[in-house]
């Protein structure tokens, strides 16, 4: 297995996600099923009884290209909003929120970031930090209210 994984025979999107982006289906034969029948919109809430595997395949299943790129605007301002908060947030906070960001575009692309046994173990490491933690001005009023 470790072998298979480090010295791939095939391609690297099709061994890295388990056959998800291969070449000869694309974006797989759910996304294929969604530009062939409803492209623009999709299938709704319903959606299809198959297997999503990512944000985007979701996305697409559901609300068609425009949902995708409502996804894709979505992600995009986070990542604005990030950068421009570059120069009001402390660096290790702006570190912080900027390796959550990565880690959830990365679960995005189907890898499963809340179970998964590396990523999931950093993604819940910084959002544990993220709300537990306690901010410098408000420390003085936890310990006068207690």
């Amino acid at each position: 297995m470790l072998r298979s994984l480090l010295h791939p025979s095939g391609s690297l999107a099709v061994q890295y996600s388990a056959g998800r982006y291969s070449t000869s289906a694309g974006l797989g034969p759910v996304a294929a099923d969604v530009f062939h029948a409803s492209p623009w919109y999709g299938f709704g809430a319903g959606g299809l009884d198959a297997a999503y595997d990512s944000l985007w395949v979701q996305a697409l299943v559901l609300a068609g290209t425009v949902g995708l790129i409502i996804a894709v605007a979505f992600l995009l301002m986070l990542v604005f909003r990030l950068w421009r908060l570059r120069r009001v947030t402390k660096r290790p906070e702006w570190n912080l929120a900027a390796a959550a960001l990565v880690l959830a575009i990365g679960g995005s692309s189907g890898l499963p970031a809340l179970t998964a046994n590396r990523d999931s173990t950093l993604l819940w490491l910084i959002l544990g930090v993220l709300v537990t933690a306690v901010l410098p001005e408000s420390r003085g009023r936890h310990l006068s209210e207690g």
